[in-house]
């Protein structure tokens, strides 16, 4: 009698189990089925949209190439490569923001974080970089010596910010700092990259 009573319990257990396994494959697998076929209709690209990606898709390489060209300076508002590469995100921004083509899309989502830095520099950083600039000039700040400096920025970036933080909401205000808060993540984001060095700690360098 005790046998056959737990060898009624291991049945049940065994079809518990059993049914828990099939609802995991049929569940799992819906959720694949579901992710893939969402994925496929949102890169699927044809008709009109096809021809919007494909006529933007000269305009985003040049932009692209244009910006591994170009490292932005934070007092580079009045030159007249900012002007034209302000223009030039302007025109890419404009052709590619109904492009619904996901594989096109993705080719502008980096340089589209640079095209904010640049519109941030030449229209709303102005004020705020004089005042730091003579701050640099008359206490001899090292590290808005850094930020203004023509070389390449991305090496001692992260070194350098917090200091630069603290000058900005000094001199320009606590709107501005946040602002560049979001403008200089865009700047390393677009313009520099992770590597590790020797010593396995994260350094930021130019591309």
């Amino acid at each position: 009698m005790r046998c056959s009573v737990c060898g009624w319990i291991g049945a049940f257990l065994c079809c518990v189990l059993c049914s828990g396994i099939v609802c995991f494959v049929i569940f799992g697998g819906t959720i694949f089925v579901t992710f893939f076929a969402l994925f496929t209709a949102i890169n699927h690209c044809e008709g009109p949209d096809l021809v919007a990606a494909q006529k933007c898709a000269p305009m985003v390489a040049d932009l692209v190439n244009a910006t591994l060209r170009f490292e932005p300076r934070f007092d580079d508002q009045e030159s007249d490569h900012m002007q034209k590469m302000v223009e030039q995100c302007g025109e890419t921004t404009r052709c590619i923001k109904d492009v619904k083509c996901l594989s096109y899309r993705i080719e502008f989502i980096r340089t589209g974080k640079l095209c904010d830095v640049f519109a941030f520099i030449k229209d709303e950083f102005g004020q705020c970089a004089l005042k730091l600039k003579k701050k640099a000039t008359e206490g001899n700040v090292e590290c808005l010596n850094f930020l203004f400096q023509k070389e390449a920025k991305c090496e001692g970036w992260m070194e350098n910010q917090k200091c630069i933080d603290k000058e900005i909401e000094e001199q320009c205000g606590y709107a501005m700092l946040k602002r560049f808060g979001e403008i200089s993540k865009d700047f390393v984001l677009g313009n520099c990259k992770r590597i590790e060095n020797a010593t396995g700690a994260p350094t930021i360098t130019s591309r």
